[in-house]
């Protein structure tokens, strides 16, 4: 959409490049694609775009999933298998179930250091850029 197409050209334009990694493959064959790394000359911001709007209409969430992963979550944090406090994350939860599990981004202290930037697509629709 032109929407996402503009967001995506003011983020791109507002980052630091040529830091980190270019792409990180996180399963359920996607990956997160660095803006920080992206080759204008090897995908286009119009490509990119075009890649998220494909991967958007054939990826979708299963609330009931997502739900049972942070299940988990509870119970490693209950059991100090994660650096968490238990009290605060049963409180978080409940808010964040309440909410209705909205979509949740970086924190203010996580963009200020690590300039989080990238999209999530298909690996099967990136092979020329990730070779």
């Amino acid at each position: 959409s032109k929407l996402s197409l503009k967001e995506l050209q003011d983020e791109y334009e507002s980052i630091p490049h040529g830091f980190g990694f270019p792409y990180e493959d996180i399963g359920n064959g996607l990956i997160r694609l660095s803006l920080n790394h992206l080759d204008l000359k090897a995908c286009s911001l119009e490509h990119l775009n075009q890649l998220c709007v494909q991967t958007s209409k054939l990826v979708h969430g299963n609330l009931d999933s997502f739900i049972e992963k942070l299940k988990v979550l509870k119970s490693m944090t209950d059991e100090g298998l994660m650096p968490f406090n238990s009290i605060k994350l049963n409180s978080f939860l409940n808010e964040y179930s309440k909410a209705g599990y909205p979509s949740l981004g970086h924190s203010d202290i996580m963009i200020e250091y690590y300039h989080p930037a990238y999209r999530l697509v298909l690996k099967k629709l990136c092979d020329f850029i990730i070779e």
